[in-house]
């Protein structure tokens, strides 16, 4: 994986899960970045679902860059497939990841949820 500073991930086959932690200032090329990061790597897997974590992040994305996002998501046939979970407290990044599940239901038809810490986004998608 490149080194970054905007954020960090690790698949889990075991549980099916991709964790991407993000951190600092997340833009719109920071998000692209990351996504083909995740498609690169030799263990992912478009089956498996996502914890989008953002608890040291500061997200600084318009809404034409979350529609931009979203569009070439829905378009690229190695985007992930499974349930998304956003881990979220600030409100300003829960903001954004309410505004990405209404923009995104015609899109990109995951199952999204939120929750306060890792963890609790562990145990949702458990329990899918």
């Amino acid at each position: 994986m490149p080194e970054s500073t905007e954020y960090d991930f690790t698949i889990f086959k075991d549980k099916a899960v991709v964790l991407l932690e993000l951190k600092g200032t997340i833009t719109l090329a920071v998000l692209i970045q990351a996504a083909e990061a995740i498609y690169s790597h030799p263990d992912y897997d478009a089956s498996f679902s996502t914890i989008s974590e953002q608890l040291r992040a500061k997200i600084e994305i318009s809404s034409t860059d979350l529609f931009h996002y979203i569009s070439r998501l829905s378009s690229d046939p190695r985007r992930l497939q499974g349930d998304t979970v956003f881990v979220a407290e600030d409100p300003v990044n829960y903001g954004m990841g309410r505004m990405y599940q209404n923009m995104s239901a015609d899109e990109v038809p995951d199952n999204i949820y939120f929750a306060k810490t890792v963890d609790e986004a562990f145990a949702i998608l458990a329990n899918r």
